[in-house]
């Protein structure tokens, strides 16, 4: 995960600590540019970053604080196509996901709008 802010004071040490919700993950950049790239994150779970610095002149400063959340990296059906359709049941298709081990599919019975039809 890539995080960046504005400054144009390069005197300026900042320091990046990253925790997630559990505290089981802690990570600290020292930088003095404005960004810093976080990897090997989990996906799909909180994270809390804070942003501080110190200038030249020894000053320390809390810039930020932010709950982050990384995004689920679990495949998704793309390109889904309802095949055929039969009284009692229907055929999908999607496209080939090469990182999925497997696929649950759900779903909900509902009363048809108008039964007449059929």
């Amino acid at each position: 995960m890539e995080f960046s802010w504005s400054e144009t004071d390069t005197n300026t040490t900042w320091f990046v600590y990253l925790t997630n919700a559990s505290s089981s993950y802690t990570d600290t950049i020292i930088t003095n540019n404005p960004n810093c790239i976080f990897d090997s994150l989990l996906s799909g779970e909180p994270y809390h970053i804070e942003i501080s610095s110190t200038q030249a002149l020894g000053t320390n400063c809390k810039l930020k604080q932010h709950w982050i959340h990384t995004l689920c990296a679990c495949p998704k059906a793309n390109n889904i196509i309802i095949t055929e359709i039969q009284p009692n049941e229907a055929t999908l298709e999607w496209d080939r996901d090469t990182n999925a081990t497997g696929w649950i599919v759900q779903y909900k019975m509902r009363d048809y709008p108008n039964d007449s039809l059929q």
